[in-house]
């Protein structure tokens, strides 16, 4: 694509955000535009849990539906706090994949941390616009991390259309109160 881009090619404009995998090399140069901001290459996406519908998302209690499992997290403080706080220096934008509501906690508790423990003046950007993909299951008490902190829940209407037909029996009516709270978050700020 930035080929592309560079040969004036590109018919379209696009953000790309890489794994997790290829940060260091991201950092290392910082981030790319090519085309003239046709492609721009300034994210880096990581994976905290799985998926609702495969119970792979991390609840803190069991799944309604199945007693014996509470999903799983993909990575841990101890292999992202370093990256992410590398990234508020070179001016990388996180995106971190948070389905359940363990998923959510842990992934803002650790923005947060990143965000409290780097110097300010250490910030490439002001705004440094860090995400939380998905953010579908959420505490109601953990909703102030979206309004206290300069994070965004990027959330998808259509997660709610395709996890209509099992979000209740994987979650039980208390935690769905939770799930997919697009009017509290905005309302909250």
């Amino acid at each position: 694509l930035e080929a592309m881009a560079e040969a004036g090619e590109a018919p379209l404009r696009v953000y790309n955000s890489i794994d997790m995998g290829d940060a260091r090399a991201l950092m290392a140069g910082g981030p790319r535009d090519a085309g003239d901001g046709r492609i721009i290459t300034r994210a880096i996406k990581f994976y905290a849990d799985g998926a609702l519908g495969s119970r792979g998302a991390k609840l803190f209690e069991p799944y309604s539906d199945r007693p014996d499992a509470s999903g799983l997290m993909l990575t841990s403080r101890e292999e992202v706090m370093p990256l992410y706080q590398e990234a508020l220096r070179t001016g990388i934008q996180i995106a971190t994949h948070a389905i359940g509501d363990q998923g959510n906690h842990d992934v803002a508790a650790w923005y947060e941390e990143a965000l409290r423990s780097t110097p300010r003046a250490e910030w490439r950007l002001a705004d440094p616009r860090w995400r939380i993909e998905h953010a579908q299951i959420i505490r109601p008490r953990d909703y102030h991390y979206f309004s206290d902190l300069p994070i965004i829940a990027s959330m998808q209407p259509s997660h709610a259309i395709g996890d209509l037909h099992f979000a209740a029996d994987r979650l039980g009516d208390a935690r769905l109160d939770g799930a997919y709270a697009w009017h509290t978050l905005v309302e909250r700020g």
